[in-house]
């Protein structure tokens, strides 16, 4: 076996050097920032955003030169595309200190998968070369790969002579040595050992067709099987929601998305095999795959509106959404066009990344107005808002509100700042809320103000009683005169139930008592206080005797009628005050008037 003599990888590595400058030197700045970082742990952020910004340019210094090396004739020009991305970097690093640590992570990963889009698709914008440009892609795909093995071997092989120094020849050794020598195999070596073997031949790679066996092998029986299973599982999950009529939970979008992301995957890797007659079943799973997705995607979208009508938007669940319209699209584009171009993926997404980067339009700002007017509601609705300002509460405020208040002021202040909402404000609650970095203490400090508590999402307050009623099962009750028979259940105060066209059953926003109402005004009120108060009283009994009975409501207006048998219910008893009911579930018979 002959080893590359010293000299080839010199003139290999300066070769390297020369195509690609900025990159090397996107590399240099994060290894030394990086570097920074184990110097001096948590006292210098600018390190962390040097670091930040560093690692940004490695895709997007990488995408630029390309795009100039092989568009571009002027030297000149050839460097100053690679220097405008340069100031993008440099107006990054600019605005990061001006961004709350979660939108922080959040733009980082939006922009970091825009600029790694761009690496795939940027060269071969307006070159209708596919073949080319899957062998373009799988090239630095395997070189990646190479990269990744040959910089973990060299950082064990180092990181074990570092230890034998320390354990065995007595020569101290630091630990951070090792974190340090970690950034420089990754950025340094690893960077450059990648770009050694990148293609610069374009021409030439679109006249290949060599396809290796093990990208077939991975995907025909492991990847393709993985996907089967997938939406074999998001079909039967489908056909559930079809016959319960349960909303499908928020942990849907999680198998939807890896199910999406699979599968397009791997007909991204078997891609060239379309073309050749002995591998038919590439096309006939790609189409199939797209139809086969789209119910998931409807029953995504059925989760992701059951969980903004509770919660509203929030970054993640922006995301979230413009994928799936995004994966809907992609769907109906593959399977009603005859396009096989996989460009269109690429670049498609990361037009989405980059548009909704900022904006009116952009998921931060989205995000942001939505939970306000959110929050502005709640607070309005209970008496705390008036006249653009907050105020102490002078009434019992219900607990789901109460929860709801605390979970948006945490949001808002953790994720968007004190200035989201700071026009609230009153002098004496702005003096609570100083700090840079906002959280819990700010927010228990701005409802104590409210003369509100915040309670921890899953934990109950301090100064409440919980309790629970549970009935045995009801016998048979005699309903003449009713024309309804409602099986009841109210979990929140934004259920409702219908009952006919225009007429709707409710909980009252304090919850305590239950709403009838037709075209928006009230005809039945169905009043719990009576119920809750007893079965707080059979808690309290030593033995009670008639612990499991339904509670009965029976309640007359007019032509109106209703009669209820609560079976379960939760209580809550704030501040030595009456219980309020949390939640309610019974039968109801109802008759109305015409």
């Amino acid at each position: 076996m002959r080893f590359p003599a010293i000299g080839h990888l010199v003139t290999s590595a300066l070769r390297t050097a020369q195509r690609f400058p900025f990159v090397l030197g996107a590399a240099a700045v994060a290894t030394y920032a990086g570097i920074q970082t184990t110097n001096h742990p948590g006292t210098d952020q600018r390190d962390s955003q040097l670091l930040t910004t560093a690692i940004l340019g490695f895709p997007l210094l990488f995408a630029l030169t390309i795009l100039a090396e092989r568009r571009v004739r002027s030297m000149t020009l050839r460097w100053l595309v690679p220097a405008a991305g340069v100031a993008a970097l440099v107006a990054f690093w600019t605005a990061w200190p001006h961004w709350s640590s979660p939108i922080q992570m959040l733009r980082y990963a939006q922009v970091n998968l825009a600029f790694h889009l761009l690496v795939a698709f940027l060269p071969y914008v307006g070159v209708d070369e596919p073949n080319g440009f899957w062998q373009y892609n799988k090239a630095l795909f395997l070189r990646f790969l190479t990269a990744a093995l040959y910089s973990a071997v060299l950082y064990l092989g180092l990181a074990v002579a570092l230890l034998a120094l320390d354990k065995l020849l007595g020569m101290t050794v630091p630990s951070s040595s090792y974190t340090r020598l970690w950034f420089v195999i990754a950025f340094m070596f690893n960077t450059w050992f990648f770009l050694s073997g990148v293609p610069d031949d374009f021409v030439a790679l679109n006249t290949r067709t060599d396809y290796p066996a093990g990208l077939r092998i991975l995907t025909q029986y492991v990847l393709i099987p993985i996907v089967t299973i997938y939406l074999v599982i998001l079909t039967l999950e489908l056909g559930k929601v079809l016959l319960t009529r349960v909303w499908p939970s928020g942990w849907i979008g999680y198998l939807v998305t890896s199910a999406a992301s699979v599968g397009m995957l791997s007909w991204l890797l078997v891609y060239p095999l379309e073309t050749r007659e002995n591998y038919a079943w590439v096309k006939t799973f790609t189409k199939g795959f797209y139809i086969a997705l789209m119910p998931s995607i409807v029953m995504l979208w059925m989760a992701l509106w059951k969980r903004i009508a509770e919660y509203g938007i929030t970054e993640q669940r922006y995301f979230v959404i413009v994928f799936s319209v995004w994966l809907a699209a992609i769907a109906l584009y593959y399977t009603t066009t005859r396009s096989r171009s996989i460009k269109v993926i690429p670049a498609t997404l990361c037009a989405l990344a980059l548009l909704t980067f900022a904006g009116p339009w952009g998921a931060y700002t989205v995000s942001r107005v939505n939970q306000v007017n959110r929050l502005q509601d709640l607070l309005t609705r209970n008496g705390l808002l008036q006249a653009g300002h907050l105020h102490r509460s002078t009434h019992d405020v219900p607990a789901a509100d109460e929860r709801a208040i605390g979970s948006g002021f945490r949001y808002l202040l953790e994720t968007h700042s004190l200035a989201s909402v700071a026009t609230w404000f009153t002098d004496s609650i702005r003096a609570n809320t100083t700090s840079v970095e906002y959280g819990e203490p700010e927010v228990r400090a701005i409802l104590s103000s409210l003369d509100l508590e915040y309670v921890e999402p899953g934990r109950y307050s301090a100064n409440d009683h919980y309790g629970t009623f549970t009935a045995a099962r009801l016998p048979p009750i005699a309903i003449d005169g009713y024309s309804y028979a409602i099986q009841m259940s109210f979990r929140s105060m934004r259920d409702s139930l219908r009952i006919v066209d225009g007429t709707y059953l409710k909980l009252s926003a304090d919850t305590t008592a239950l709403r009838v109402a037709r075209d928006g005004i009230s005809i039945l009120e169905i009043p719990l206080q009576e119920a809750v108060d007893s079965a707080a009283a059979r808690e309290r009994r030593a033995r009670p005797s008639d612990s499991n009975t339904a509670l009965r409501l029976e309640v007359k207006n007019g032509d109106a009628a209703a009669l209820a048998y609560i079976t379960n219910m939760a209580y809550r008893v704030k501040r030595n005050t009456e219980p309020r009911p949390t939640w309610v579930e019974g039968e109801l018979f109802l008759k109305l008037p015409r």
